[in-house]
């Protein structure tokens, strides 16, 4: 059966996304691993960044999708792409696409880890030059949470995201983090996503009552993943 290339088209193509990505937690495609909670956050916050506020389908209405019958095999969004393991082979194809769909941007550039022969060779090939740019992820397992104690300095407290009377303190929270002036309806999208939980998305106010920090999770529960 041949790979079928298209733009999204409807809700329908968000779940197929949905479900594309949560079997496809552990590929990568761009700097950071694209997942279900990823997805669903930056959809959340492309939509209510808009004026007036996107539905789904407008916020994805540019996304570039392959298929194979009717699984979502690759994806890609901007220069955010992502492609299931056994067809990593079709990336030529995802650049060329990516590039005719540039809407007139003359620049592009791409984002691979180091050392993916495979994808660089590709970019290589077409002309693109390798920055000095790169990233450095590490990971940490904390198997033994329970026993994790935590210490404030005196006067400072935790508390959710959501407990938070004024709503001001909640954008302040996330822009301390994002860099991004929130409002009202990103924060409705992204509470009606199925991996937003309120305990995992956390403030530090220090004791004037003042957001000091914000730790921001999101629970993927299928693959029990909480990037």
């Amino acid at each position: 059966m041949s790979l079928i290339f298209r733009t999204y088209k409807d809700i329908n193509d968000y779940k197929r996304i949905r479900t594309f990505l949560e079997g496809s937690y552990e590929s990568y495609g761009t700097r950071f691993d694209d997942n279900l909670s990823l997805f669903e956050f930056q959809t959340a916050l492309s939509r209510g960044l808009a004026e007036p506020v996107k539905s789904i389908d407008e916020s994805l209405k540019n996304v570039l999708l392959w298929f194979h019958g009717e699984s979502v095999v690759g994806l890609l969004e901007e220069d955010a792409f992502c492609l299931a393991p056994e067809y990593r082979y079709i990336f030529h194809e995802v650049v060329e696409a990516g590039e005719r769909y540039a809407d007139g941007d003359s620049f592009r550039s791409w984002e691979v880890y180091e050392n993916d022969v495979d994808f660089e060779g590709v970019l290589l090939n077409k002309g693109y030059l390798k920055s000095e740019e790169y990233w450095v992820r590490r990971e940490f397992d904390l198997t033994d949470s329970k026993s994790l104690q935590i210490t404030f300095p005196q006067g400072f407290t935790i508390t959710s995201v959501p407990e938070l009377v004024d709503a001001q303190q909640v954008f302040k929270a996330y822009k301390l983090c994002y860099g991004i002036e929130f409002n009202e309806e990103i924060f409705k999208n992204m509470y009606e996503t199925s991996t937003y939980r309120p305990q995992l998305d956390l403030v530090v106010l220090d004791p004037e009552n003042e957001v000091a920090a914000l730790c921001s999770g999101r629970y993927e529960e299928k693959n029990k993943l909480v990037p």
